[in-house]
C-alpha cells in the first residue's frame, strides 16, 4: 500500500472504543491486519495530548519512560484492542496506524506487540513525541516505527526536545517546506502532502 492509502486507514473513523474514549478500528485483508487508532475526537483524547509528564514503564527487564497522558490512554485500552488483534492475526502480517493522538498510541500499541514476541510495523502519522530519553536498548523496539511529518507541522514537535522528548527512529518529512504552524497538522494538509 502507498502512503496516502494508509494515511486515509489511519484516519478511518473508529468503530470501537476501548478504555477511556480510545477508538480504533481493526481492517482484515487477506494478507495483513491493519489496526487503526483514531486520532483526537473526544474531550478526553485532548486532556491526555496535553499531560506530558514523564510515566515509566516499571515492570519490564529495563525501566522506560514515555508521555504520561499517551501512555495512561494506552494502558486502558491495550487489553481490548490486544485482544481483539491477536483473535483475528493467526498468521497474517499485522501494520499498526494512526494519526495524531491515534499516531502515539500506535507506537506504544508497536512497542507492547514487539515486547510480546510479534513483529509488527507501525506508521504514525502526525505523531507527538511519545519517548523521554530513550536507551538505545529500547529505541531498537522501534525499528519497523515508521513516523511520517508534514513539514512544518507544529505537533510533531510537542512536547518539545528541551523537556527530554525523542523520536526512537528517524522521521520522514513529506510536502513542501512550510513554517512551523498549526495549520499543517489538518488532515487535508497531510493528504495533500502524501499525494
Amino acid at each position: 500500500m502507498k502512503l496516502l492509502d494508509l494515511f486515509n486507514l489511519a484516519c478511518s473513523s473508529g468503530d470501537k472504543t476501548a478504555g477511556n474514549e480510545t477508538q480504533y478500528t481493526i481492517h482484515k485483508t487477506k494478507d495483513a491486519i491493519y489496526l487503526a487508532i483514531q486520532g483526537s475526537v473526544q474531550k478526553q483524547d485532548w486532556l491526555y495530548n496535553f499531560d506530558f509528564a514523564v510515566r515509566p514503564y516499571r515492570d519490564m527487564e529495563a525501566k522506560w519512560y514515555a508521555h504520561r497522558g499517551f501512555a495512561t490512554a494506552w494502558k486502558l485500552a491495550r487489553d481490548q484492542i490486544t485482544k481483539d488483534v491477536i483473535s483475528m492475526l493467526g498468521n497474517k502480517k499485522l501494520v499498526i496506524l494512526g494519526y495524531s493522538h491515534g499516531a502515539d498510541l500506535a507506537m506504544l500499541a508497536h512497542e507492547w506487540f514487539v515486547f510480546n514476541g510479534y513483529a509488527p510495523e507501525a506508521y504514525c502519522f502526525g505523531c507527538p513525541r511519545v519517548l523521554w530519553l530513550p536507551s538505545k536498548k529500547i529505541k531498537q523496539r522501534f525499528t519497523n516505527v515508521h513516523i511520517i511529518r508534514r513539514r512544518g507541522d507544529l505537533v510533531t514537535h510537542v512536547p518539545f526536545a528541551f523537556m527530554g522528548y525523542r523520536f526512537p527512529v528517524k522521521i520522514k518529512s513529506v510536502g513542501k517546506r512550510a513554517p512551523i504552524w498549526w495549520k499543517r497538522h489538518l488532515i487535508a494538509e497531510y493528504g495533500e502532502a502524501l499525494a
